[in-house]
């Protein structure tokens, strides 16, 4: 098979832009691989195009691989962070007795019977900041004051 500058040029250009694999290319023009690597061999031309859609792929592999680790580590550092808390009923009717069914943000009195259901746990010192889960740092707030509130420190 004579090959044409034409030919060479265009199988130059599959192998540099690195989207084809070698077997694609080798089909495309009706060869098979081992004549396509031949041919790679033979013409210098080829043979840097061959490098340079290597690099090309290379390339790729570990941007992909680096934005990969990227999205775990943040996926880590959210897992870590941000651990919902299961709050034990016992503690909530505790908060809720000791504040008397009053939002400490908003001065609203919930009524009882089951007010405290509607209210939420806050952190005094949000966990953002350092606080803790101890009794001391919590107390119940309305859901729309905790949203408010957010991670800030309420004095």
């Amino acid at each position: 098979m004579k090959w044409t500058e034409a030919k060479l040029e265009a199988i130059a250009k599959n192998l540099r832009g690195g989207r084809l694999t070698r077997k694609e290319i080798a089909d495309k023009y009706g060869i098979t691989p081992k004549q396509l690597s031949t041919l790679v061999f033979r013409f210098p031309k080829l043979k840097a195009a061959a490098a340079e859609g290597k690099d090309i792929l290379q390339r790729r592999a570990a941007k992909k691989a680096a934005i990969t680790r990227q999205r775990e580590q943040k996926q880590e550092v959210r897992s870590k962070t941000r651990k919902p808390i299961v709050w034990r009923e016992v503690v909530l009717k505790e908060l809720f007795r000791q504040q008397k069914g009053l939002c400490p943000l908003c001065k609203y009195r919930h009524a009882p019977p089951r007010a405290w259901s509607k209210l939420q746990v806050d952190h005094i010192i949000p966990r953002v900041k350092g606080g803790q889960d101890l009794m001391e740092n919590l107390q119940m707030t309305c859901a729309h004051c905790n949203r408010k509130k957010g991670g800030r420190w309420h004095q």
